[in-house]
């Protein structure tokens, strides 16, 4: 459990930049704000005189429906062995990377999904391919299926599952139950009902495309925020609210375009950013597409058949996830497809840099009055 974090109302005179929380997002802005020049204060200490800007970074907490048990947690056995069986309810983005994680430590590994395919709101070719990957590795993936209820059982527990259209419930046996059904931010005792800053009704804060809260001078980043707790988002955040702090210019984020990432070596890595080919059309687009790899591995690009501009990135296989920059670069409308040459931590990072550039060039040639 995270500590509580100290009130707004202390924090907002101590100086010019104030990082309040130690959540996700809160090292990184005060690395950068304070490489350029500016002072940086956090928790409650007071530096200087006037009132600065306050960036809250709060930690994240698992979202738990109301008939989890609050002593069920996901850890080792009650002897603390390594767990037999592990059942991870909820297949979203955090489930599949809690099911990565759990089924190198235990044989036996099961993945609950209430929707009709892992990782909804993805493009559906990577889900596919990353739920291949994950039966591949020994998960055993269900979808339509919701988890209902959860009991201890002697040192482990037991889980109600109920599939769509069943006449009845199934009951699964096993060591861990992981929930994996998402994140709120940890805020309490923030003092956020004494400021205008608004949330949405799952708690997530309301912000500009600087990262500015309704109340002046209050920004928020990281888990505070409806957007991916991955690398290359908390560094784009980090790098706004900074600049927003030195007093220097700063593009907008453009959170849609945000990618999402499974970091992970081998074939379960994947990356997805900006519309869907699917997406696209129900916003109205006419979409060019072009794809290039093979199985194993691969990297789609989706673009405006009229303007040529890139509206999705996809990828899953080895060196999806070391896609993420040149992906941003693409939609953001940079002109290298590739990204900076960077050092990878395996041979399928320049393959993957040179599909997306493939991906990329062949969208191009698609593009069209007819396409």
């Amino acid at each position: 459990m995270s500590a509580a974090l100290p009130a707004f109302d202390t924090l907002r005179a101590a100086g010019p930049l104030l990082v309040v929380g130690g959540g996700p997002g809160a090292a990184e802005v005060a690395r950068m704000a304070a490489a350029m020049g500016v002072p940086v204060a956090t928790g409650v200490a007071v530096r200087g005189g006037g009132p600065g800007l306050c960036v809250l970074a709060p930690r994240a907490r698992p979202l738990l429906p109301a008939w989890w048990p609050a002593s069920q947690a996901p850890s080792a056995g009650s002897d603390g062995r390594a767990p037999e069986a592990v059942v991870v309810v909820g297949g979203g983005h955090s489930g599949v990377e809690a099911a990565l994680h759990w089924v190198m430590r235990a044989p036996r590994v099961m993945l609950v999904e209430a929707g009709d395919s892992i990782l909804p709101g993805w493009d559906d070719q990577v889900a596919a391919h990353v739920a291949s990957a994950l039966a591949a590795r020994g998960v055993t993936v269900l979808c339509r299926c919701r988890a209902v209820a959860l009991a201890a059982r002697g040192e482990g527990v037991e889980i109600r599952l109920r599939a769509r259209g069943a006449a009845g419930d199934r009951s699964e046996t096993a060591d861990v139950a992981v929930p994996a059904l998402g994140l709120r931010p940890d805020v309490a005792g923030v003092g956020l009902e004494r400021t205008r800053a608004l949330a949405d009704r799952l708690g997530f804060l309301q912000v500009d495309s600087r990262l500015e809260t309704a109340e002046p001078g209050l920004y928020a980043l990281g888990a505070a925020l409806a957007l991916p707790l991955t690398p290359a988002a908390l560094a784009r955040q980090a790098v706004v609210m900074a600049s927003c702090a030195a007093g220097l210019p700063t593009a907008p984020v453009r959170f849609h375009l945000l990618p999402r990432v499974i970091a992970v070596a081998g074939d379960a890595a994947a990356l997805t950013a900006g519309l869907t080919a699917a997406g696209a059309r129900e916003r109205g687009f006419r979409v060019a597409c072009g794809q290039a790899g093979d199985a194993r591995a691969w990297v789609a690009c989706v673009r405006d058949a009229d303007t040529g501009a890139v509206l999705g990135v996809h990828a899953a296989g080895e060196g999806a996830d070391a896609l993420a920059d040149a992906a941003t670069a693409l939609l953001e409308g940079l002109p290298d497809p590739s990204g900076r040459e960077q050092d990878g931590r395996s041979e399928a990072e320049p393959l993957m840099r040179n599909r997306l550039v493939a991906a990329f060039v062949s969208a191009t040639k698609e593009t069209g009055p007819d396409a």
